[in-house]
This record gives structure tokens, sequence and C-alpha cells, in this order.
């Protein structure tokens, strides 16, 4: 029975592992999704910006050109009055072809418009080269939770902004929680951890040993008077 159950936690740590592995993965591709669809937006914007304008310009009549001159009686030329414009070309509206979206498209492609989507990062293109090259042993797999001295009260906010400004890639933290008061613990990924250790270390920022098991981590007032053992 006992090696049954510890292989049915195998089984679930392994399921566990691979399920948050792609749950990274989407994390990336929609971080990548939500850029490209603000560039989109952007286009979209200066698009209608410049169909509007051209909408709102006054149409440009072309001055009709001067017809050959004829003798006059004196031997002196006249101008001769160029034919005056038909009724349906008249009545045909000027540079109607010009405001359509996709006169305006290729406006853009004609004056050198090119699309503003970044180029991919090294860590994008490391995670793509990944799913094609043989595993390394080395490599360590699975999940850890690495616990560090936080304020009282803070907020997860609060916590994504502080990982921001020291450098902290928002992606590779899968997940934050406030174990007990004055803790806070990121999910990551083994290989990772390194890579954050290294970085808080920099600025003097070491984790601490914390058992979120541990008997005194339960504050509830109905267990005040249990011993620890009957906590644990």
């Amino acid at each position: 029975e006992l090696a049954a159950s510890v292989q049915a936690l195998v089984t679930k740590t392994t399921k566990l592992e691979n399920e948050l592995a792609e749950i990274s993965a989407l994390k990336v591709r929609l971080e990548a999704a939500e850029k490209l669809t603000d560039e989109l937006r952007e286009q979209n914007a200066q698009l209608q910006r410049e169909n509007a304008r051209l909408r709102a310009a006054p149409p440009q009549h072309p001055s009709p050109a001067p017809g050959p001159r004829a003798p006059g009686p004196s031997g002196t030329s006249q101008a001769t009055p160029s034919p005056a414009p038909s009724t349906q070309e008249a009545a045909r509206p000027l540079n109607a072809t010009q405001n359509t979206w996709l006169t305006v498209a290729k406006r853009g492609r004609r004056h050198g418009k090119t699309s503003t989507r970044q180029p991919p990062t090294p860590n994008q293109l490391e995670w793509a080269a990944r799913g094609f090259q043989p595993i390394d042993e080395s490599f360590e797999s699975g999940f850890t939770i690495l616990y560090f001295k936080s304020p009282s009260g803070a907020r997860h906010n609060q916590v994504r902004d502080r990982l921001r400004i020291l450098g902290i890639a928002q992606s590779r933290v899968l997940d934050i929680h406030f174990p007990t008061r004055g803790v806070v613990g990121f999910l990551v990924h083994r290989e990772y951890a390194k890579a954050l250790i290294a970085t808080f270390a920099e600025k003097k920022i070491t984790p601490i040993a914390f058992d979120p098991c541990d008997a005194s981590v339960i504050v509830d007032p109905k267990y005040d008077t249990t011993t620890p053992s009957d906590r644990a």
C-alpha cells in the first residue's frame, strides 16, 4: 500500500509539472499575442485617422488647360475655349477611389511604413529552440517555492511591480502567495530558481528557510490551546 501511495504521488507530481510547464509556455505566447494585438490596434487607429483626414480635405478640381489660340481679325491669336465637361463627368466624384481602406493601406506601404513588431528576445529564442533539442541531463526538472521576507499587507500587484523593477521575468514567476504574515512565496521552475536567487543576491536579498506545514504557521484562535504536536 505504501508503494502504491508513493507511485500515485509521483504520478500526480509529474502531471502537475507538465501542466505548469504548459502554463508557462502559454503565458509567453499570450504576452506575444497581446503585444501583436496592441500593434494592430495602433495601425488600425493610424489608418482611421488617415481616412478621416482624406474625407475632410476639400476635393482638388483640376484647372482647365487652355486650348489652342486661333488667329483673330487683326492677325493676333485668340484662345479657343475648352469644351465644358459633360453632365456625367461633372457628376462623377473626384478621387472617389482614394478614400478606401485599400488605397490608404497601399499609400502606407508606398511611404515605407512597416510593421512595428519587435524581434524575439533571447529568452524567447532559447525557449523555441529547446522544443527541438535533446533533453539536457544537467537540466533540473520540476518546480519549487522560494520564500522571502515581505511587509505585512503587501498585495500581489505591489509584489509584481517590485519584481519587474528588480529585473525578474514576470512570466517565470508562476504564482505568488502569502503563506503567513510577513512571508511571500514564489512558485518557479527549479532551473530558473538559480537565476532568481542570483538576481536577488545582487540586491542583498536572500531566501529564508520556511516550512508552510509548521505548527507555528497556524494562527487560528481556536488552536491556541492545542499543543504543537496536535497542530501538526
